[in-house]
């Protein structure tokens, strides 16, 4: 007996910080203070999303990026970011191919089985 075929799934990604699981650690506290507060709501409502969405296959994953060369970070400078690049065992800051890259993983019908996770995107890093 054959099953009948999958409904096409469709993807709700968020974009984390993995600075918030941390938020004393966060690069410029003065400017971010509320980004850890707003990102551990958004990854604390993934699990509610997920049963909710499930059901219409759709499927809820977080992507949580490492240190990434952005306008964001450009005012740490070269000195600032030697401190992470040391700590990172691929030994380089992300670029923002490396988080488009996990997007595009994640969207695709290779993670058909991918929902309700969030997904360190750091070089090994978790800030």
């Amino acid at each position: 007996m054959s099953s009948p075929p999958a409904a096409p799934s469709r993807t709700q990604t968020h974009s984390t910080c993995s600075s918030s699981r941390y938020p004393a650690r966060c690069h410029d506290r003065q400017r971010y203070v509320s980004h850890p507060a707003v990102t551990r709501s958004v990854i604390g409502t993934r699990p509610d999303r997920t049963l909710e969405l499930g059901p219409r296959k759709i499927r809820v994953v977080g992507i949580a990026p490492g240190l990434v060369a952005t306008e964001g970070t450009s005012g740490m400078g070269e000195e600032g970011a030697v401190p992470f690049v040391a700590r990172t065992p691929l030994g380089r800051i992300g670029q923002p191919a490396d988080i488009a890259a996990t997007v595009s993983f994640i969207v695709s019908e290779d993670a058909d089985w991918v929902t309700g996770e969030t997904l360190q995107v750091g070089g090994g890093l978790r800030l």
